[in-house]
């Protein structure tokens, strides 16, 4: 589990990598804090994916 602290280490990590960016704003529900994933970050979660799905068929094979 995550607490507030980590999170915000965590996301200030990603934005500094240039893999998500944020913005605050106000909805009726009161402030909120808007998480985006860049082009950059979708990029490299696919190339994480793909590592992963290379992983598993060396596995299988075995």
């Amino acid at each position: 589990m995550l607490v507030g602290g980590r999170l915000s280490t965590h996301i200030s990590k990603l934005i500094k990598e240039g893999y998500i960016e944020s913005r605050k704003g106000f909805t009726m529900y009161g402030p909120r804090t808007f998480i985006n994933v860049t082009d950059k970050g979708i990029k490299a979660y696919y190339e994480y994916v793909n590592i992963l799905d290379k992983i598993l068929r060396f596995l299988e094979k075995e």
